[in-house]
């Protein structure tokens, strides 16, 4: 779709524990990744995969002003 992530490796930073647990604590997702289109919480890959097939990721991304093809 020609974005450009961004990334946050959280096993490779020294606070990577304690962010996980603060999006836990604002998402209730347990699991990573835990992915945004324009700070709002869409899921995890399960979440984003589904909302590429049914177009709300698309969606999201244009009202986000996220510019893809």
């Amino acid at each position: 779709m020609g974005i450009i992530p961004v990334v946050y490796e959280l096993d490779q930073m020294p606070n990577g524990n304690t962010i996980k647990q603060h999006l836990f604590e604002i998402t209730n997702q347990e699991t990573v990744p835990n992915i945004f289109i324009g700070g709002r919480h869409i899921g995890g890959n399960s979440e984003l995969q589904d909302g590429l097939k049914n177009g709300s990721v698309q969606a999201k991304l244009r009202a986000a002003g996220v510019n893809f093809h």
